[in-house]
This record gives structure tokens, sequence and C-alpha cells, in this order.
């Protein structure tokens, strides 16, 4: 079976990229069970809780990610936090999820390099999610249409939901970036835009939306359009 190597494992925190700095990260999901066993039962009886993340990333110090996640710590808002063991690759697995920071330690021993480790709780189960789009060097004035992946379709009872960060802008420039979706690989007009995030302008920036089922189409992809 195919096995994966953590050594292009990509790290997105809002709109920072802590691939650059980090060398492990740590991801643990528990469901709280309840022993709810009564003198009666013939066996044990158990039921179960709301989902638990937490996320232990250790990295080396620098001077920005520091600011930005002890500016986190005190601010007792969600952070948005992409992991992926692949490098962000299109069409590749990536893990979401919504959490708080909850320590900013740094060690400092003789001889040894400064880290920048940081823990987070998971204030929204995390989620498996694919990779639709990503793109390392500036748009221009150009249109990025990423690949068509076969996801899926959403019943009335689930939602899609989408994350995107943008880690640097130039002045000047503007970037839309939405989902779509559509029955077959076509694309040839019949295609349905599902989500619009918000036109990105003058900073970098992290956005989550979603939208809910029922939707049958199968294949979705991601279209970005920078301006300016």
């Amino acid at each position: 079976m195919a096995r994966t190597h953590a050594k292009g494992c990509d790290i997105f925190v809002d709109q920072y990229d802590f691939s650059g700095i980090s060398n492990s990260v740590d991801i643990s999901i528990a469901n709280g069970v309840a022993d709810v066993t009564a003198f009666s039962d013939a066996s044990l009886t158990y039921v179960e809780g709301k989902p638990k993340t937490s996320i232990t990333l250790n990295a080396l110090y620098q001077t920005t990610e520091d600011a930005a996640m002890f500016a986190d710590l005190g601010s007792a808002t969600d952070n948005y936090l992409s992991i992926s063991p692949i490098a962000m690759a299109e069409g590749g697995i990536v893990w979401v999820t919504k959490a708080q920071c909850t320590a900013d330690v740094i060690p400092a021993p003789v001889g040894d390099a400064v880290a920048l480790n940081t823990t987070w709780v998971g204030t929204d189960p995390i989620g498996d999610g694919i990779i639709l789009l990503r793109r390392t060097a500036h748009l221009g004035s150009l249109t990025a249409t990423g690949t068509g992946y076969q996801v899926g379709a959403v019943s009335a009872t689930q939602k899609i939901v989408a994350t995107l960060h943008v880690i640097g802008v130039t002045n000047g420039t503007t970037l839309d970036v939405t989902v779509e979706s559509d029955a077959t690989d076509a694309w040839i007009g019949a295609e349905t835009t599902r989500l619009t995030f918000t036109q990105v302008t003058t900073s970098a920036t992290v956005e989550i939306k979603n939208a809910n089922g029922a939707i049958t189409d199968t294949w979705w992809r991601s279209v970005g359009v920078a301006g300016g």
C-alpha cells in the first residue's frame, strides 16, 4: 500500500506559512466516551460524546511568527489551521480545523536552537479534506483554474466547507476565489459556483466558507482570478 513520509509536511496557521520553520506536528483526535452502565445492564454500556482535537506544533523561533502566535494566545478567538502531509499538493489530503492557541513556549537551552512550540485546542471537529488549488507565485492579472476532482455529492444533512489561506499580497492587486461543482469533469458551462470568498485586496488573510446540501454534483474545482 502507499505510504506517506512527513518530510514534505506543510502547515498553515491563518495567513502564516509555518512549513519553513516547523520540524514536527502532532494531531490528537479523541471522542469522549462516558460510562453509563447500570446494574441491570448485561454488559458495559457507553454513550458517545463530542470529538476533541488537540494539535502541538514545534518550530524554530522566528520573530514574526512568535508575535503572531503571542497575539493569538491572548485573543481567545478561533484560528484556522491546515496541515498537509504531502506539501499541499493539489488533489492531496489536508486536515483542517478551527482552534485556539493555548500555549506559546520558547525553549532556549544553552547550546541548542531557540524553538517556538505552540499548542492548540480545536473548537470544531477536524476535517479530512482535499486541496483544490494552490499557487506559490503571484498570479499577476491571470486566472488560475484548478483541476477538477471527484470528491462526491453532498446530502441534505451535509455541507461543504472550504478554507482560503492567502500568505502574501502585492499592493494594488485583487484576488477573487470561488469553488465550483459540476456533474461531470467537463466544465463547459454547466458548472455552478457554490462558494465565493471575500475579495482579497491589501493584506494576507484567511477565510472559511460553507454551504448546505443537497448538491448532486460530484466534481469540484477552485478558480482564482487576479486583477489590478
